[in-house]
């Protein structure tokens, strides 16, 4: 596993405690939940882009054939 997705996970790790943290509070701050949960959807598109496999570099030639 590569140093920039082990940290991303644990960043998305963090941020989701923070999450939990937050929505058992009495009185939870919604404003914060919205960003934490937007931040954390951030963090999961860049972890599925950076876990796929490399596209194959194909040849143009095929399409103007």
């Amino acid at each position: 596993m590569s140093r920039k997705l082990h940290a991303l996970l644990i960043k998305s790790a963090l941020i989701q405690s923070k999450i939990e943290r937050e929505r058992v509070r009495p009185a939870p701050d919604w404003i914060m939940l919205l960003r934490l949960k937007l931040l954390r959807l951030r963090l999961k598109s860049r972890l599925s882009a950076l876990s796929r496999p490399p596209m194959p570099k194909t040849s143009l030639a095929f399409a103007r054939a």
